[in-house]
């Protein structure tokens, strides 16, 4: 169902405190309380579309730079060199995928890389690049969905589930095809963000913020 806000959700993250931040287009940054749900605006950019816990402090990325947060307020902006479009951490380092030329690395600080790229993933089993194609542990593979892949998360059922532009996807570990999942109402729709808090799960869309159960 529907859930509170209904303008374009572009990300969601809980912290270490299992409060839902989130950012939407138009609208800034929101946090929901773990405690009472109420949604509390932080944030008033429009621009932001990817928010981030890491270390006790929120990260969230717009086009050309990262903000960081502190106890709700703004403590930090680093500037970016492309057009940023994801970021997550790997091996103690925050890594933002960005629309770059150039192939190299590109050190913000000396725990900030830029890198080029839509998106990034891994685990203990894959890592997952998109960019013009879908890179899944160094190989290539040609999928006309790379460059709309905008999260992954692994299910109750160890599944692969995809978010993309275009409505939600599982990964066909056979051969790494993207199928399209059975939920009508995240079908043809921008997924923007899966984010799982104990048993729910909270699906970002062009359509607004979705709440499911997984029982």
């Amino acid at each position: 169902a529907a859930y509170g806000i209904n303008s374009t959700i572009s990300d969601i993250k809980l912290d270490f405190e299992k409060n839902i931040w989130l950012t939407s287009y138009g609208e800034g940054i929101y946090q929901i309380p773990y405690s009472s749900f109420d949604v509390q605006t932080v944030f008033d950019n429009q621009d932001v579309t990817q928010i981030m816990s890491y270390q006790g402090k929120i990260y969230a990325l717009r086009a050309g730079d990262l903000f960081e947060f502190e106890n709700q307020k703004l403590t930090n902006t680093y500037k970016l060199t492309g057009f940023a479009k994801y970021m997550h951490v790997k091996d103690g380092k925050i890594e933002v995928f960005s629309l770059i030329s150039d192939n190299r690395d590109i050190t913000i600080n000396s725990f900030i890389t830029e890198k080029r790229g839509t998106f990034g993933y891994f685990d203990q089993q894959y890592e997952i690049i998109s960019t013009d194609s879908l890179f899944i542990n160094g190989q290539m593979y040609a999928n006309s969905l790379s460059k709309n892949i905008n999260q992954i998360v692994i299910d109750e059922d160890n599944r692969y589930l995809i978010g993309t532009s275009l409505g939600m996807y599982f990964l066909d570990e056979t051969d790494y095809k993207l199928l399209p999942a059975s939920y009508d109402e995240l079908k043809n729709i921008r997924i923007s963000d899966i984010e799982q808090q104990d048993s729910i799960y909270w699906i970002g869309t062009s359509q607004g913020l979705f709440k499911m159960n997984d029982q």
